[in-house]
């Protein structure tokens, strides 16, 4: 088995040094301290503590490019090798499964490692700008590396039982969401029972440190790493280094890799039969409305709107889900957990989630429409029929985005009836505060960023794409900080993106000709 291991961590090292996409994510993070540093310098006056708030920026940027490498990096370890077909073959060889996960695994980590070791020279600089002790850093930096054994554990889980690599990184997203949402609302929940409700000493339940709920809402908190480093950069830190938080995320990531080690030789022990995936579609039988039925009169127009965006039980899908995050907003409101609960205030969180969530969903739908092609290497031969390849990718992409519609109708029908969503587009819109901009960001620039990754990468493009997309708002947003005309530059900002956005688009219509003509 050792002579196995070894080979695939070399081979892994090696293709992994090779690809321009990790040299990126390094130049990226360099980028992104930069930038942060940038912001500290032209703001430093009147912060009593600028190495601290440089810091703080640094660590956010880590935990966002360890998330987008987690379900970009982590979740395909395994199931690109079933794609492949060449999972058997590693079997055939004599490689076990512990050795198939070490060797595919070991690389990547090794490669998410380097992202908290480039950053360590610019925490020396944040120390000598004052504010910022060593022990903070320390502590800082293992709460980011047990985060980071979270996510490879995790993340070779989901590469172990998914059959497709789109499945393993859903499941790799959903993981991420829960980690992140539950400890955020055991928070609000414990803030709201110490703050809002009185102690009663005469009562068998009180809502002290001491009560069981919330201890039990306190240890959920202390579980995200988000948490932790709040606590961590509070000034005057003396606590522990090993915080609740780095103990279960480094136990969480090592059971959920010895569950993937337990389940690999079950759920691996057949092929995969299926080329491509049939998604939300059902076949013919009892449920009629869910199956895709006869070719429409653009068979381009109706496959990717079944098979890519999943037809009508995606629609139907997408449309519980953002009906249920209103739910969830209108009732923290509700209860006083999440808002003060003051008319419609609830309306404005919901919105920038929706706002994100359907540019997330844009942005995978239309990946998807031209991955699919592009892995199935069929795109060669769509390109041979006589008709045009710009009417055929754009039929594909109306296909893709009809499934899409519930979400960006949903929340204008919401921003409509409410008076706090009319208020909010009339705030946005008139550009008085020149954040007409993050609108075309949201909505145009991170699915083009998407489109044009998934013609580049093997996999990750919507993450990568998004991470960008949070990369662009904030050298944006430190420009706009430089700019004393905050209309001028509202509109400036949003042409510059409406540019950037054709300039990708019409890469991807390039691209994929490109693709076409080569096979």
């Amino acid at each position: 088995m050792g002579q196995g291991v070894f080979a695939l961590l070399e081979r892994s090292l090696r293709v992994d040094a090779r690809a321009l996409s990790a040299h990126l994510a390094r130049l990226g993070l360099l980028g992104t301290i930069f930038l942060v540093l940038w912001n500290t310098l032209a703001n430093q006056f009147g912060v009593g503590a600028p190495g601290l708030n440089f810091f703080e920026g640094i660590s956010v940027g880590e935990v966002l490019f360890i998330s987008i490498l987690g379900i970009s990096f982590f979740s395909t370890a395994i199931v690109e090798e079933k794609e492949e077909d060449t999972l058997g073959l590693m079997l055939m060889a004599g490689i076990s499964p512990l050795g198939i996960l070490l060797g595919k695994t070991g690389g990547r980590l090794w490669q998410a490692i380097l992202l908290i070791v480039v950053q360590f020279p610019a925490t020396l600089l944040a120390i000598t700008m004052g504010g910022l002790s060593f022990e903070q850093i320390l502590a800082a930096t293992i709460s980011l590396s047990a985060y980071l054994m979270l996510m490879a554990g995790f993340g070779l889980l989901c590469s172990t039982i998914a059959a497709r690599s789109s499945s393993a990184m859903r499941m790799m997203s959903i993981g991420m969401v829960l980690y992140f949402v539950v400890p955020w609302v055991a928070s609000a929940i414990r803030w709201r029972l110490m703050t809002m409700t009185p102690v009663v000493t005469t009562s068998t339940t009180t809502w002290d440190d001491d009560s069981v709920v919330i201890q039990l809402l306190s240890f959920i908190r202390s579980q995200s790493v988000m948490m932790r480093l709040n606590e961590v950069l509070q000034t005057g830190f003396a606590g522990s280094y090993w915080g609740t938080q780095v103990i279960s995320n480094v136990c969480g990531g090592l059971v959920a890799a010895v569950m993937a080690w337990a389940l690999f030789g079950r759920v691996n022990a057949t092929p995969t039969t299926e080329p491509s995936s049939r998604g939300l579609v059902a076949r013919r039988g009892r449920y009629v409305l869910f199956a895709a039925g006869r070719p429409w009169s653009d068979p381009f127009f109706w496959k990717d709107f079944h098979f890519v965006a999943g037809g009508f039980a995606g629609m139907l899908i997408r449309s519980v889900y953002y009906f249920g995050l209103m739910g969830f907003f209108y009732l923290g409101e509700v209860t006083g957990i999440i808002s003060s609960g003051s008319d419609d205030e609830w309306v404005d969180g919901c919105l920038v989630f929706m706002s994100l969530s359907v540019a997330i969903d844009a942005g995978l739908v239309l990946a998807r429409a031209l991955r699919d092609e592009i892995r199935d290497q069929t795109l060669s031969t769509l390109l041979l029929l006589p008709r045009s390849s710009n009417s055929l990718i754009y039929a594909k992409f109306a296909g893709a985005l009809l499934g899409w519609l519930p979400g960006p109708v949903i929340e204008l029908w919401l921003t409509l009836i409410t008076h706090q969503g009319r208020h909010s587009m009339m705030w946005f819109f008139s550009n008085e505060d020149g954040m007409a901009w993050c609108i075309v960001l949201v909505f145009f620039l991170i699915p083009h960023y998407a489109m044009v990754l998934s013609l580049h990468l093997r996999w990750g493009a919507v993450p990568v794409g998004a991470g960008v997309g949070v990369l662009t708002f904030m050298l944006l947003t430190m420009f706009e900080g430089l700019v004393r005309n905050e209309h001028v530059f509202g509109g400036v900002a949003a042409l510059f993106l409406l540019i950037l956005a054709g300039v990708c688009h019409l890469a991807v219509l390039l691209r994929v000709q490109s693709l076409g003509i080569r096979g």
